[in-house]
């Protein structure tokens, strides 16, 4: 086993060697087969270690993303080996806590379902088998039981004759319950839990994987954090709490005091919970803070501020309690990296855990919380799985599934900081071209983020992403990703700078950094490109009617006109969060929308869209795609079917790598 810093030293010496052996380039097609890695999950007696590994698939017509688990010996020097099936997804390992039975997720029949195997392998026990998919679980402290969150119809919609395909829009036909399996009984059926009074929220912000709900260490309760419906606008912005009693199946409300309150955790002595709570009226400027409550609710109280002040899937994310129950372990990003923080439930400030300064995500705690499992990369080293100790923080690498990309050229970025108009610091990414060469000036791609509670981090530039960063530099272009205010690391008051000005400050910001880099001498005024995905693709549009400097763009998921994206988008309550009600304020939305500008674009624009996007409906791009086409300007629109706001086919991703790729070759390195 290597720690990163070893894993370093290694990948500047293979480099070297492979440098005379064979010329390889960052192509799309490269980018395509980076492996994804997360659930770094470690034994309970801290000797063995499970983690994901998610690759893509792809045939003549569409592309799938296959997720196998495998394990690894902590201490051994032979290599991982899988611990699931081969040609279908397997997640979420869950040791039990003897750490003799391994839980996991499976896709079977399109279906995620729970599975059960012995920790030394064999054959796998399906412990449900509905037809919908388990989305997260966790086993009881005891060992004998496991609680799921899965989607079921309501009792009232069960009873409902059904006389033909239409229905009602909005009216909640289903909710995520709570469901109990007794692992080692001889009838393995789930029973319900929770009734229809209770939408269990079945996983964190947009999607992530945070377990909603905790076991009490008795395991006699559960608490789990709840919201009115299933829809995606309700379950970011308004949760509750509740515990429900195992044995008499009593369930009650925990007294409520935020909008939001989520992801209980039960202290060691099953005395107190912590939990995340959010009151702020900017809601989907996602500030929230760590609060404890006793068991029974009764009491409660708001922790210190962390710097961040919470954001978006990003923090602060609960790890769990101390072992001491002393402390909150939570993990939030502060300008371009994630850390990992201590919050002592005195009341006292956060403190920075000492990670060496290590660029890490997919953080998850042992269950003796002395160890820590997470992701490591660089934006030049990819992504690999590490644990370390916490109170000895020497990182210590168990995968190598990524490490063929260490022969491919090496590509510098820097992180780098300027001011804008009115004096507000902004920092961003600055990505070099291979072979960079300080005496030459280098067409620009500007790269915008979403969100816009979004953040550029230091992640792996061989990251699959509509936008190819690698490619992009292999080709000879320089790569700014800014983070203007509106974006998350840089605190709340920075985080809500945006509101009612979409389109403004934070334009400015961007563009004051495109200025700098062109004063240095650095950058070729004459050759900028300009691209973005959702709020990126927002941002993209806007730039391109209110300059005529970039000469080529490419708009992805992009909103451009916000008046009817405001009654369309199933983040329904988004907009009016950021710009005020549309009834109140629709000259402010009818002036920030880039449809109201198009006969001042020169750029030619890219536009590439999912035709099933319920965040940015596909409505937005033929808007502005036809506005664009009328008045003769040169655009092209790409629409991928199937898919939503995110490429989750590879094929499909990989087709809009190409074509970015090509896009900003033509318009830039191509000119007369």
């Amino acid at each position: 086993m290597t720690t990163l810093v070893a894993s370093s030293l290694v990948m500047a010496s293979t480099i070297q060697l492979h440098a005379t052996e064979k010329k390889l380039a960052w192509t799309p097609e490269t980018i395509i087969q980076t492996k994804t890695i997360s659930d770094i999950q470690i034994s309970p007696d801290n000797e063995s270690v499970l983690f994901v590994v998610t690759e893509p698939k792809m045939s003549e017509e569409k592309g799938t993303l296959v997720s196998r688990i495998y394990k690894k010996n902590c201490v051994s020097e032979e290599m991982p080996l899988p611990f699931s099936a081969p040609n279908v997804s397997s997640m979420q390992p869950r040791w039990s806590p003897d750490g003799q039975w391994i839980a996991f997720l499976s896709t079977r029949e399109s279906v995620k379902r729970l599975y059960l195997l012995h920790s030394e392998g064999g054959e796998a026990t399906a412990l449900t088998d509905g037809k919908k998919d388990v989305q997260t679980f966790c086993w009881s402290p005891d060992g004998k039981k496991i609680a799921f969150v899965m989607n079921d119809e309501s009792e009232k919609a069960k009873n409902e004759k059904k006389t033909s395909l239409a229905y009602i829009y909005n009216q909640n036909t289903t909710l995520n319950r709570l469901w109990l399996v007794d692992v080692f009984s001889s009838d393995l059926t789930p029973k319900a839990l929770t009734s229809d009074e209770y939408c269990v929220r079945g996983c964190g912000d947009f999607g992530t994987i945070n377990t909603e709900f905790d076991w009490s260490p008795d395991s006699k309760k559960i608490t789990f954090a709840y919201s009115p419906t299933t829809d995606y606008d309700y379950l970011h912005l308004d949760s509750s709490l509740a515990t429900i009693d195992i044995i008499t199946r009593i369930t009650t409300s925990l007294e409520k005091h935020a909008f939001y309150e989520a992801m209980p955790r039960y202290s060691p002595d099953g005395q107190w919970i912590a939990y995340i709570s959010g009151n702020s009226p900017q809601r989907y400027a996602i500030d929230r803070q760590i609060a404890v409550c006793s068991a029974e609710g009764k009491q409660h109280r708001l922790l210190s501020l962390t710097f961040n002040e919470g954001a978006l899937i990003a923090g602060p994310n609960l790890l769990g309690w101390t072992k001491d129950g002393n402390s909150i372990l939570f993990f939030e990003p502060k300008e371009t990296k994630f850390h990992l923080m201590l919050l002592p439930v005195d009341g006292s400030p956060a403190k920075a855990i000492e990670t060496r300064d290590l660029f890490f995500k997919e953080p998850t705690l042992s269950y003796d919380k002395t160890m820590l499992g997470f992701v490591a990369q660089t934006p030049a080293t990819p992504p690999e799985a590490f644990i370390a100790k916490m109170n000895n923080f020497t990182p210590v690498q168990i995968s190598s599934v990524n490490q063929s990309f260490l022969s491919y050229p090496k590509i510098e970025t820097d992180v780098i900081s300027w001011s804008s108009k009115d004096g507000m610091n902004i920092q961003g990414l600055l990505t070099y071209p291979v072979n960079y060469d300080k005496t030459k000036q280098y067409p620009l791609l500007l790269v915008i983020h979403g969100g816009p509670m979004g953040f550029f981090d230091e992640t792996f530039l061989g990251t699959p992403n509509p936008y190819p960063l690698a490619s992009f530099s292999q080709a000879g272009f320089m790569i700014l990703r800014p983070n203007p205010r509106g974006s998350s690391g840089y605190g709340k008051d920075f985080r809500s700078a945006n509101y009612n000005d979409w389109g403004g400050a934070d334009f400015v910001d961007i563009m004051s950094g495109i200025d700098m880099l062109i004063d240095k001498g650095i950058v070729d005024a004459e050759k900028l490109g300009v691209m973005g995905w959702s709020y990126g693709g927002y941002m993209t549009a806007w730039t391109i009617t209110q300059t005529s400097r970039f000469k080529a763009a490419s708009m992805g998921a992009g909103l451009s006109n916000l008046v009817s994206m405001n009654g369309t988008t199933d983040l329904y309550r988004f907009l009016t969060d950021y710009l005020g009600d549309f009834v109140d304020n629709r000259t402010l939305y009818e002036n920030r929308s880039p449809i109201n500008y198009v006969f001042n674009v020169t750029t030619p624009c890219l536009i590439q869209h999912g035709t099933d996007d319920k965040r940015v409906p596909v409505s937005q791009a033929y808007e502005f795609y036809h506005a664009l086409n009328r008045l003769g300007k040169e655009t092209h629109l790409v629409l991928y079917p199937g898919m939503e706001h995110r490429l989750s086919d590879p094929k499909m991703q990989l087709d809009a790598m190409e074509r970015n790729l090509a896009w900003f070759q033509e318009h830039l390195l191509n000119m007369q």
